[in-house]
């Protein structure tokens, strides 16, 4: 029985290290996938303000009072857009909790509003994108 008991806890043992090797093996597949990669800020504040035309909507360095000018029409259809842009500032009325929530709602765009997918952006411009974001949200951030 001692013998028995000795096999499985052998087998147990190599069981665990080939589901940690299955896991290392996998992760950073899983990673880019997810968008999870580090994205380059400054870069995603141009790609906002920019080709992006994120700032049309949610505001300049994501604050919807403060809009760039663009013509009556446009500013005007944005005015009407229900439900409103989010501010981008306030991680408390964001409905989207997750970076991978975030990067598909980008990529896909956002069912229930507005926000249609921008299929210019690569995966890096949304990892860019998405650290300028994560900047907008923390409570001493001026957005630049």
């Amino acid at each position: 029985m001692a013998i028995r008991q000795g096999q499985r806890q052998r087998r147990a043992r190599w069981s665990a290290v080939l589901r940690a090797l299955c896991v290392l093996a996998v992760l950073p597949f899983w990673r880019e996938a997810a968008g999870n990669e580090t994205g380059d800020a400054e870069r995603g504040r141009s790609l906002y303000h920019g080709r992006g035309t994120c700032a049309s909507c949610h505001g300049v360095d994501g604050d919807p009072a403060r809009r760039p000018s663009m013509n009556k029409e446009t500013a005007a259809v944005i005015a009407k857009l229900k439900p409103p842009p989010a501010d981008l500032r306030a991680p408390d009325q964001l409905r989207l909790l997750s970076e991978q929530q975030r990067f598909k709602a980008i990529r896909k765009g956002h069912p229930g509003t507005a926000m249609l997918p921008d299929p210019s952006l690569s995966d890096q411009d949304i990892r860019d994108l998405l650290a300028y974001l994560g900047q907008l949200r923390r409570p001493s951030s001026t957005g630049q």
